[in-house]
C-alpha cells in the first residue's frame, strides 16, 4: 500500500515539475479529462432537474457507482 502512495505521489510530483508529456497528450489526452467526459456522460443520462427528491438521489447514486467501477476495472487490471 505505502508503495502505491509512493508511485503515486512521484507521478504528482514528476507531472508538476515537467508538465504532462505533449505526445501523450495530443495522443490521448489527460485522465482528468477522461473524468469530466464520462461525468458529462453521466449527467446527461442521469440528471432530471425535475425528479422527486428521493430519485434524484438514486441517480446520483447510479452515477457515483458507474464512476467507480469505470475507475475500478481499469486499475484492477493494472495491479
Amino acid at each position: 500500500m505505502t508503495l502505491h502512495f509512493a508511485a503515486a505521489a512521484l507521478a504528482l510530483i514528476v507531472e508538476r515539475l515537467f508538465g504532462y508529456p505533449k505526445p501523450l497528450y495530443d495522443k490521448i489526452g489527460h485522465p482528468v479529462e477522461w473524468i469530466g467526459t464520462i461525468l458529462a456522460k453521466l449527467e446527461a443520462l442521469l440528471y432530471d432537474p425535475e425528479a422527486e427528491p428521493l430519485q434524484s438521489r438514486l441517480r446520483g447514486l447510479a452515477a457515483l457507482l458507474a464512476l467507480l467501477l469505470i475507475a475500478a476495472i481499469p486499475a484492477v487490471v493494472v495491479a
